[in-house]
């Protein structure tokens, strides 16, 4: 991560410290998520906490760095399939709450397809889909539901296969305690989920995630 400094003599790029230093390797592979891109829109998603009431990240140089960007392309995917949107952001959640986030996954080709789904590294995420041939201009729904008794950021994706082809789907997520969560929410007057985010129901404490979609019907 570089520094830029506006002097009298010119521009010139300095390193933040090590200890103060975040990786955004991750978060910046996802910009370009999914190969072809049709249009994106931008969302805020904060760098990091070095003081718990201002959740920032202080550096020597006395300010915080500028926060990263999450894009969200308006659709990702290959010659057969495209999906849309073509990210998932659902914000700022609430520990131990069970949400949900439709993605719509259309055939683009002019046949029938097949797919398959290779799903996120982490254990709060899990895409619930049905395997199934698609007709060409028809589309199926995939619902990427996260549920964590942890907080902290989650960076992370999905992989659709198809014949011959692959493609990722970034997810982010931001998870508070409850105080902090309500916090946001007093402050703001809004919900900090991203839009379009369903909020299913709470998890008890201990709760996996495939159990307390087993408590709200799902299979």
């Amino acid at each position: 991560t570089l520094l830029i400094n506006e002097g009298e003599g010119g521009k010139s790029l300095k390193p933040y410290p090590p200890s103060t230093q975040r990786s955004s390797t991750l978060a910046s592979s996802f910009r370009g998520a999914g190969g072809r891109t049709a249009g994106s829109k931008a969302l805020s998603v904060a760098t990091g906490s070095g003081d718990p009431a201002s959740n920032t990240l202080e550096t020597s140089f006395g300010a915080p760095p500028a926060a990263e960007e999450f894009v969200v392309p308006a659709w990702s995917g290959s010659v057969n399939f495209r999906c849309m949107p073509g990210a998932v952001a659902f914000g700022t959640l609430e520990v131990r709450k069970l949400y949900r986030y439709p993605l719509q996954l259309l055939n683009s080709g002019v046949g029938y397809s097949k797919f398959r789904l290779k799903q996120p590294k982490s254990s709060c995420l899990s895409v619930v889909y049905t395997p199934q041939p698609v007709a060409a201009g028809m589309s199926v729904t995939l619902e990427v539901e996260i549920s964590c008794t942890s907080v902290g950021d989650i960076l992370d994706e999905m992989v659709i296969l198809s014949e011959g082809e692959q493609f990722s789907v970034a997810v982010q997520a931001s998870v508070v305690d409850s105080d902090e969560y309500q916090d946001l929410v007093n402050a703001t007057g809004a919900q900090p989920e991203g839009e379009g985010v369903q909020l299913v129901d709470s998890v008890p404490v201990g709760c996996t995630l495939k159990a307390s979609r087993q408590m709200t019907g799902r299979k």
